[in-house]
């Protein structure tokens, strides 16, 4: 006697069943993958915003240290603008500082609302005939400044820590002997902001 056939098997293969349940998975894992992506292309690009932000203010800041210090005088000053000459190898570059709304062509006055542009302003002039040496364009330094209401970008004291505020007098800019100098800028969400200050000593300021 024969012993038992051996079963015939068909060519084993792929269902259909099982051919879409690998590419659900597939398109699960793709899709969580991408969305790991974008969020870490979103979180790099959120922190790239926030590093140009923060050096730009930094640079401003720095700026307007340089100026505040070699200052002699100050010409004019308020909370939101200032406005001052430095007198250096027979030239003398006044310069101006002050916050504008976006989209508004502001002129440089002290009730100049507090907004969202820092402003520069400088021209020079020869100190012997008056002439004007350079007198460049009014130049945006900063952007989304967002200072509080009621606060503006410059304090003043006197020598002896007592504060100056309002639009300062002619008297008051001649005991002026600190100023501080505060932007605050947005970071991430609206409702995160830093600020970033610099206390000015006055070099050429009176005794």
């Amino acid at each position: 006697m024969s012993g038992p056939k051996a079963r015939l098997r068909p060519d084993e293969g792929v269902s259909l069943v099982e051919m879409l349940i690998a590419m659900l998975i597939a398109l699960v894992v793709g899709g969580v993958a991408m969305q790991s992506v974008v969020a870490n292309l979103q979180s790099q690009r959120r922190l790239t915003d926030q590093t140009r932000v923060l050096t730009d203010a930094k640079v401003a800041l720095e700026r307007m240290t340089r100026d505040l210090r070699g200052a002699n005088p100050l010409d004019a000053a308020g909370p939101a603008a200032a406005t001052m000459s430095i007198v250096r190898a027979g030239q003398r570059r006044t310069v101006s500082y002050w916050l504008c709304p976006t989209g508004v062509v502001c002129a440089l006055s002290a009730a100049t609302p507090a907004g969202t542009q820092l402003i520069a302003d400088e021209r020079t002039r020869n100190v012997t005939t008056g002439a004007v040496v350079a007198d460049p364009p009014a130049q945006v330094l900063l952007t989304g400044v967002a200072m509080p209401a009621g606060v503006g970008t410059f304090r003043y004291s006197q020598a002896d820590g007592t504060a100056l505020t309002g639009t300062l007098t002619p008297a008051q800019l001649a005991n002026v002997r600190l100023v501080t100098a505060r932007v605050r800028v947005p970071i991430g969400p609206a409702t995160n902001a830093v600020d970033l200050e610099n206390q000015i000593m006055l070099r050429n300021a009176g005794g």
